[in-house]
């Protein structure tokens, strides 16, 4: 059995509460989750990041137009989807730069390499303590939209068949990182509960 870990200060702890306050609106909390699924799961969530970024909103307090990718607070992510958010974590917008080139298509055919990075962040990983403090709170006027998106809403038979197909291992083809990416925009575009929020943003 794992022997207990020590009690931690709460000034010492990963929590929600120690995140510095950013220039996002007060008013909007937006939490995205990434699920797992290899390269599958990386080319797709960055996707919806592509998407957010191009999404143009006007927040309601002071008038100041930016993108819905401003506003995002927090990335929940699992498994493949983690390369994306941990990415975007540490780099910020350069991900747009270099995040499709250099590792959808280029790290990742480096098995080996990838291998030993993902033994690492394991053994990181399970050094991190779970406390229900570190989630957020939701003050009772929040309003919260869910909007869950996924390969299974493309329309076209064909298309939804094809993405699907798509392997979940380390090596994807340039044609396939773009297909999941444009995948990604297009469901967001046509899915009802994102142009609600839309429509409550603007």
């Amino acid at each position: 059995m794992t022997a207990p870990l020590p009690p931690q200060k709460p000034a010492a702890r990963y929590a929600f509460e120690q995140i510095p306050a950013s220039a996002a609106d007060d008013d909007l909390f937006v939490c995205l989750t990434f699920s797992g699924g290899g390269t599958r799961a990386a080319a797709f969530s960055y996707g919806v990041l592509q998407k957010l970024r191009d999404t143009a909103i006007v927040r309601a307090k002071d008038g100041r137009h930016e993108s819905l990718l401003d506003e995002v607070d927090c990335i929940s992510s699992v498994s493949g989807g983690s390369f994306t958010a941990a990415y975007y974590a540490l780099f910020g917008a350069r991900i747009f730069q270099d995040y499709r080139k250099e590792f959808l298509i280029e790290l990742l055919r480096d098995r080996q390499r990838v291998l030993e990075q993902a033994q690492a962040d394991s053994a990181k990983c399970q050094q991190v303590a779970r406390d229900p403090k570190d989630c957020p709170t939701f003050p009772a006027s929040t309003e919260i939209h869910v909007v869950d998106v996924g390969l299974d809403a493309v329309a076209d038979p064909a298309r939804r068949a094809r993405l699907l197909a798509i392997g979940t291992s380390f090596s994807l083809t340039p044609d396939e990182v773009k297909l999941l990416i444009d995948a990604a925009g297009e469901i967001l575009d046509k899915n009802p509960d994102f142009q609600n929020l839309l429509a409550k943003l603007r």
